[in-house]
């Protein structure tokens, strides 16, 4: 019995794992989107020891079903850690809260010292993201929040879009609650 108001499928897809001869698992998957095959050394019963040599066992719970860590992202990490160090906290801080007072400006509301703009705009989440501009709802409320890979052009598509949702009138008084 689903107690969820959504009555949508929870579940669209069907896996299953098939194991190999040396324990060596992999997991299939099968969903409206295609098919998906995951299998690694992270899923065995004691993982550190699978990198090196079989036989892998599959682990006894849920985790037998993981992937690999994303190990790509990883190495990544530590030169983008290194450029954010460089760039400086405050400075990203700045630029953030910058964006932000833009976007303020541009609707006639006053500037904060806040990155995160709410904004009660009927309309507006479906709008931008009709545009593929991220923003979220939040109890029914457009919610824009502004970092280091926003641009002040990013900002201006954004006021547009808001404008023409409010037909041009959107101003300190339609949108600050």
């Amino acid at each position: 019995m689903r107690f969820s108001q959504d009555k949508s499928p929870y579940k669209t897809h069907q896996g299953v794992v098939v194991a190999t001869a040396s324990g060596m698992g992999w997991y299939v998957q099968v969903s409206a989107a295609g098919l998906m095959t995951a299998a690694g050394w992270y899923a065995g019963e004691e993982p550190w020891s699978s990198i090196y040599r079989p036989p892998v066992r599959l682990a006894a719970d849920g985790r037998r079903f993981d992937v690999s860590p994303a190990w790509a992202a990883w190495v990544a990490a530590a030169p983008t850690l290194e450029l954010l160090a460089a760039v400086g906290v405050d400075a990203i801080g700045a630029h953030d809260v910058a964006l932000a007072n833009r976007l303020r400006a541009g609707l006639g509301l006053p500037p904060s010292d806040s990155a995160i703009v709410s904004l009660d705009l009927p309309g507006a989440v479906e709008a931008l993201k009709a545009v593929d501009i991220a923003c979220a709802g939040r109890d029914g409320r457009l919610r824009l929040a502004f970092h280091l890979y926003v641009t002040e052009r990013d900002v201006d598509r954004t006021l547009a879009v808001l404008r023409d949702i409010t037909d041009g009138t959107a101003g300190a008084a339609d949108v600050a609650r």
